[in-house]
């Protein structure tokens, strides 16, 4: 239904929504304050979130993609045991606290290895359903998603309702959940650039 907002030459049998796009193309400069096409825009979009809707076809990719989460978990732990075991430093691509980096000029120290093998480990207990991913909706502070559900026991995923709440809902438990603090101190052990270390190191 918006794929005409995309790509070029889209046949579909909405030939109206086409018709719209052409004007707006042909009339590039019109200042409207609120234009014909501007509320065909929104109406487009609308009806793009609508059908965020995706059905379950292949269940098992779920379940692989948990076990490559985990095996990666497993890696990175191996990784960094050798990379701290390491008493050179010569041409390192990722430096333990006393080596220099030949890829990068940032840092790396021995709070920030402290801290990723704890990410780690935090990574690891969401994946197993040992704590929760924080539910976003009521007050409840117990209240949170089972991931390992999530990967297990998938469903056809309508992201409206997930964004809602009320789609989320066959996951949602009371327990231990992953806190902001928690968060918090990886972002500011890593100068808040958390995600950016995160990309290096994997």
């Amino acid at each position: 239904m918006v794929a005409h907002r995309v790509f070029l030459d889209v046949e579909f049998g909405f030939k109206f929504l086409e018709e719209e796009h052409q004007l707006r193309m042909k009339n590039p400069d019109r200042k409207d304050r609120f234009s014909f096409w501007d509320q065909a825009l929104i109406l487009d979009i609308i009806a793009g979130i609508h059908n965020l809707k995706f059905e379950l076809k292949e269940p098992n990719r779920t379940k692989q993609a948990r076990e490559h989460l985990k095996k990666m978990i497993s890696l990175s732990r191996q990784m960094w045991e050798s990379i701290r075991a390491e008493t050179d430093n010569d041409r390192e691509w990722i430096p333990n606290a006393k080596q220099v980096s030949a890829a990068s000029r940032a840092k790396v120290s021995e709070d920030m290895i402290v801290a990723w093998v704890d990410f780690l480990d935090e990574l690891d207990e969401l994946l197993d359903g040992k704590k929760l991913v924080p539910f976003w909706r009521g007050t409840d502070k117990t209240r949170g998603i089972n991931l390992k559900k999530v990967f297990l026991e998938p469903r056809d995923l309508d992201l409206v309702l997930w964004f809602h709440g009320s789609g989320a809902m066959p996951y949602v438990e009371f327990g231990e959940c992953s806190d902001a603090a928690t968060w918090g101190r990886f972002n500011r052990v890593f100068r808040g650039e958390f995600f950016g270390f995160a990309v290096w190191f994997n």
